[in-house]
């Protein structure tokens, strides 16, 4: 499918195509608190721990790709009204382990994500 945005019911601007599973594991995406950026996932690796690519979009910039492998479950900055977009984590997929799945945490500034714990399992 295509994925677009719109910004006060302006024309609506195409952000790029995303598989029909990324569609449905997109129920997992976030806007930011401020309303400015919107995070979306593509290239999902539909599994028994999903996890893709997290991509970031601002009205009128192209879409940024944030992280790889990131289990679309894990995606939280603990905020009830959308992603603070200067402080959240995510879990970057690693594999599995005695039905357990595994992965790497990280915490993402807002321009850089740094690694705070090794084989967390979820």
């Amino acid at each position: 499918g295509t994925l677009y945005a719109s910004k006060n019911g302006k024309e609506p601007k195409k952000v790029g195509e995303i598989s029909v599973s990324a569609s449905y594991y997109n129920s997992y995406s976030r806007i930011s608190e401020d309303g400015k950026t919107f995070y979306f996932f593509k290239n999902i690796v539909d599994n028994y721990t999903p996890y893709g690519d997290l991509y970031k979009y601002s009205y009128g910039s192209k879409p940024e790709k944030v992280a790889t492998d990131v289990m679309v479950y894990t995606f939280n900055s603990y905020k009830t009204r959308g992603i603070n977009p200067k402080s959240f984590v995510y879990q970057q997929y690693t594999g599995q382990k005695d039905y357990d799945t595994l992965g790497d945490l990280f915490y993402y500034n807002g321009s850089k994500s740094t690694k705070i714990a090794t084989d967390v399992r979820y």
